[in-house]
Order: C-alpha cells, then sequence, then structure tokens
C-alpha cells in the first residue's frame, strides 16, 4: 500500500521535475533580452526590448517594431525528444500582420522563415489597452531526425508585435527517471541490519 501511495505522488511530479526546459528566459522576466539577441534585419524596423504593460505571463515581455528578428540559440536537443515548442504572440487586432518565424538545426540547416497568422478566434488576455495574446505550437514544424539549436522570431511591417513566453519541453532523460524510481524504492523500503530497520 505504502509503495503504491509513493509511486503515486512520484508520477503526479514527474512531468514537473524530469521534463527539461531548453530556451533560457523564455518570459524575459529575467529583466533582460539576454540570451536573446536582434539579428537579421528585413525592413524598416527598431529593435526588440522589453515591455511590461500587461504581459502575457511573469512581469515583462519583448517587443519589436517591423521585420527585425529576435534569436536564442541554445544547446541542440534532437527533434524527436522535444514534447512541447511553442511561444504567445501579442498584437492589437485592429494592426493585424502576419510575422514569421525560424527554427535552427546544429547542421547549418533551418526551415526558413514561415509565415504564420495570428487568429482572433484563439486569443485570451484582452486589456483595456486593446492588446490580446495568441499561442503559437512550433512543435509541428520540428524535422525529429534533427537536433534544434535556435529559434527565431520576425515582426511585421510597420507595427508593433509582442512575445512572451517561449516554451521548449524535452522527454525526461533515462538516468533521471533510473534515479527517480530507485529514490521510491528506497523510501518504501529502508536498510535493515541484523533484523532492525534504520
Amino acid at each position: 500500500m505504502k509503495l503504491v501511495l509513493i509511486l503515486s505522488i512520484c508520477a503526479s511530479l514527474f512531468p514537473s521535475i524530469g521534463v527539461g526546459a531548453v530556451i533560457v528566459n523564455g518570459g524575459f522576466d529575467s529583466g533582460s533580452l539576454a540570451p536573446w539577441f536582434n539579428d537579421r534585419v528585413f525592413g524598416s524596423s527598431r529593435t526588440w526590448r522589453l515591455g511590461s504593460l500587461d504581459p502575457h505571463s511573469g512581469g515583462f515581455y519583448a517587443f519589436g517594431l517591423g521585420e527585425i528578428e529576435l534569436r536564442q540559440n541554445f544547446t541542440a536537443t534532437l527533434g524527436s525528444e522535444i514534447t512541447a515548442f511553442s511561444f504567445f504572440v501579442g498584437q492589437q487586432f485592429a494592426n493585424l500582420g502576419n510575422p514569421k518565424f525560424e527554427i535552427f538545426y546544429s547542421d547549418g540547416t533551418s526551415t526558413g522563415l514561415r509565415q504564420f497568422v495570428i487568429d482572433p478566434a484563439h486569443a485570451s488576455g484582452g486589456s483595456s489597452s486593446g492588446w490580446f495574446w495568441d499561442e503559437v505550437n512550433l512543435l509541428p514544424f520540428v524535422d525529429s531526425s534533427r537536433s534544434v539549436s535556435g529559434v527565431s522570431i520576425v515582426g511585421i511591417p510597420g507595427n508593433t508585435l509582442r512575445v512572451d513566453t517561449f516554451t521548449l519541453n524535452t522527454v525526461p532523460e533515462p538516468a533521471l527517471t533510473m534515479w527517480f524510481l530507485a529514490s521510491s524504492f528506497m523510501a518504501v523500503h529502508p536498510r535493515r541490519r541484523n533484523g532492525i530497520q534504520r
């Protein structure tokens, strides 16, 4: 009975403990853009910076004006091990535009710039300032046979775009799984010496 109870608790905690977060400062709540950086410029624009008016989560978001790229490179992660890859984009729907994203691989290839549509029907978080947030799921665009090593977002001509809550999660490491199971077993079956439980 005790074993079942402990394993049930471990199973409920496992997703939050075992899943590895790859993107650093995905919500910009360090109060800085780093390790994100402004990269390619495709048209008239102003650099990405931080804002704090109605963020999707936490206290900050990044915003850019025009067609400039915000990018982060990170530890190469095999596409088949990625379980979640998304971010939230914010825009005033009176000024709809079509931003772009790009996924980069460790072999030097990429998805190329891919345009996506902000869908008001999926949006949430309406505010008095007129901004809404829509989630963009990148997982369907990941090549599972390659290692993902970076991601970027490119804004829209003549308008401001906000981004927040970038997430890239992976499956648990096998070593971590084994440690977790061993710890659970030891909690249920403590060591005995000379018939005396210690």
